[in-house]
């Protein structure tokens, strides 16, 4: 009866965690009588018996006595207390073959559980690591891609700006630009005379250049035979050029004269002995300009004679008779326009040769002219090939004194 409820009527773990539900399954049928061993019974029985085996108790197995050997809290298994006999094998426990393994194979469900989520983080950590590693290797590989492309396009890079450079070179070359001009420095022509002056100009029209030439004579009237040197400057202090002057003393022969003309002029007011100061220039020729070339331009103004009395300080006016006129003055002809003889208010223009090379002189009285050549030792301007006949002219003292008389009393 004992070995039939050990191995057949006792409920397993499995069935006492299943009578742990809502309904407890129902008791054995009361016909049944078992014998059931616990702890009490066999604590009972090893005191009866001094140490024996216990035994077990028969019991009727009826609902009220089930009912009665049901604990009062969930069901848990306590193997029975039996006391260690060396002599009796039956008394050691075999824990492999008892009930009491049901839990812990449990147990080995939950830790099996446990370590398969273990295994799935591990899984995933080793996957991001991998992409991790793998992006980085990229990032790291892509400048050594690069390199060999920009190391290959930069012969292209060169051999670009050489075959714009070529046609360049040659375009300039074939064109020859002209040198930059380089800023003006004045040098007068008139040297060791007593006064000069800078003026400064706020306009290089004909108004703004004559209005300051009146003003500083107004100022001061020179001595008979007395020259002042002139100087024109801009509002940045730069020299003013030969051809801005003419254009608006002689505009009607300004554009003839341009390509003629050199750009450093000299100005001056002299001290004439009747009529006051006079005004006079000195514009430079470029080289190889012929007198005809010069007396072709001027023909144009005595055509047309108004833009003489431009330089005339206080208001003149025009005579009835506008031709001009020639005479020898040191040996040099000088082409003229008498305006008033009276205040010796003369047009007069010539020429010449200072050194080597060339100029027009031009004044506003006979003296002014006279006095001009023979500071500066002018001679007349030579064609670009001389003729034989120039020479007695030049040389002959005599013819010259008389055409000299001459003209002075013809002015």
């Amino acid at each position: 009866m004992e070995n039939n409820f050990s191995q057949n009527q006792f409920p397993s773990f499995g069935d006492a965690q299943q009578s742990q539900g809502p309904s407890v399954p129902p008791p054995p049928s009361s016909e049944n009588q078992v014998g059931v061993r616990t702890m009490e019974s066999d604590a009972e029985s090893i005191r009866q018996t001094g140490g024996e085996q216990p035994q077990s108790q028969i019991m009727n197995a009826g609902e009220g006595a089930f009912q009665q050997n049901q604990p009062s809290t969930p069901f848990s298994f306590q193997p029975p207390f039996q006391a260690p006999d060396a002599s009796s094998p039956e008394q050691v426990p075999t824990p492999t073959s008892s009930p009491e393994q049901t839990p812990t194979e449990g147990g080995h469900s939950v830790t099996l559980k446990t370590i398969l989520i273990i295994a799935g983080i591990i899984v995933v950590a080793v996957a991001v690591g991998f992409g991790v590693f793998y992006l980085v290797q990229s990032l790291n590989s892509t400048p050594e891609i690069t390199t060999p492309t920009a190391t290959a396009t930069l012969p292209v890079a060169t051999e670009t700006p050489e075959a714009v450079e070529q046609p360049a070179t040659t375009s300039i070359t074939e064109i020859q630009l002209p040198p930059p001009v380089q800023p003006l420095v004045h040098a007068s022509l008139l040297v060791n005379v007593p006064k000069s002056e800078r003026l400064t100009l706020a306009a290089t029209d004909l108004s703004g250049i004559k209005g300051v030439i009146a003003s500083t004579s107004q100022k001061e009237k020179l001595v008979a035979g007395t020259i002042k040197d002139i100087a024109f400057l801009d509002s940045a202090s730069s020299s003013i050029e030969s051809l801005v002057i003419i254009n608006a003393f002689l505009p009607s022969v300004a554009t003839s004269l341009s390509s003629l003309i050199d750009r450093d002029i000299t100005t001056w007011l002299y001290g004439d002995k009747s009529g006051g100061n006079k005004l006079g220039f000195i514009v430079p020729l470029k080289s190889g300009v012929t007198k005809e070339q010069v007396n072709g331009v001027f023909a144009t103004l005595e055509a047309a004679p108004q833009d003489i009395l431009n330089m005339f300080l206080p208001v003149v006016k025009l005579p009835t008779a506008t031709t001009f006129k020639e005479g020898l003055i040191s040996g040099i002809m000088v082409r003229y326009l008498a305006i008033s003889t009276k205040d010796q208010q003369v047009f007069e223009y010539v020429p010449v040769s200072i050194g080597d090379k060339g100029y027009v002189i031009i004044t506003s009285s006979y003296n002014q002219m006279v006095d001009i050549l023979k500071r500066l030792g002018a001679k007349t301007l030579t064609a670009s090939t001389p003729t034989p006949e120039v020479v007695p002219v030049i040389t002959g003292t005599s013819t010259a004194t008389t055409s000299t008389s001459s003209a002075t009393s013809s002015q």
